[in-house]
């Protein structure tokens, strides 16, 4: 797993023009077993592909789509376990 701080832009009634700094924690997993709402995400997905091979501490971009990306910080990677609990998906 790995504690990841991302920055975004603030939003209007939010200090707009300010920075936000939020924190995230991700299981990167197969494409079969991802589920964002638990915080698993594929290896294929924008912040799984980003965040390979990258170690505690180090600063990256993760490029969502063509015109929206941000820079993230990996805080924390813990070794994780497939404990058997994350359903596979059904196509």
């Amino acid at each position: 797993m790995a504690i990841v701080s991302k920055r975004r832009r603030g939003k209007k009634g939010r200090g707009e023009g300010e920075d936000e700094e939020e924190e995230e924690t991700w299981q990167v997993v197969t494409t079969v077993r991802q589920d964002v709402s638990h915080g698993l995400i594929s290896k294929e997905s924008p912040m799984g592909s980003a965040l390979m091979g990258k170690k505690v501490g180090e600063r990256f971009y993760v490029q969502v789509n063509k015109d929206f990306g941000y820079y993230a910080v990996v805080r924390a990677i813990e070794k994780g376990q497939d404990d058997g609990t994350a359903e596979l998906n059904r196509f």
